[in-house]
């Protein structure tokens, strides 16, 4: 191999390490889902001001209009198992291959082993205890 053709190849490897650079395979939470701080964590906002955040204070989950918070601006989805889920974090759960990740009734916040909360309507909060198939942490990126 001459150096022409050395040249050429490495251009070639440098082009494809670029390109491999610049794909973010990292999944980041919509803008139109927000999530704020608030009271010390994290909290998902709903019907206007509404937050759902859990309380580390009480050890349990609230749902309240708070005035003071700030919206945590990047945020990313973490593929993960049900298990690996604690008590406080919130999640995105679906059965779907190609999920819809705007959709704000798919996150949840964990409240115990099995049970989770969740937003229906933008406006009701609901408990579950549902199997689903893929799970997705919600942590800040």
């Amino acid at each position: 191999m001459n150096t022409e053709e050395r040249l050429a190849e490495l251009e070639k490897e440098i082009a494809s390490i670029r390109e491999s650079l610049a794909k973010d395979d990292t999944i980041y939470v919509p803008d139109c889902i927000e999530f704020y701080g608030c009271c010390g964590t994290l909290g998902l906002k709903f019907d206007g001001n509404g937050l759902l955040i859990w309380s580390f204070v009480d050890n349990r989950f609230k749902v309240g209009y708070y005035i003071v918070y700030s919206k945590i601006p990047k945020l990313k989805l973490t593929p993960c198992e049900r298990e690996d889920l604690k008590v406080g974090d919130f999640a995105f759960r679906t059965d779907c291959k190609k999920p819809d990740f705007d959709c704000k009734s798919q996150y949840c916040l964990i409240v115990n082993e099995t049970e989770y909360k969740y937003i229906v309507n933008d406006k009701d909060v609901c408990a579950n205890e549902n199997h689903w198939e893929n799970w997705y942490k919600v942590e800040v990126a």
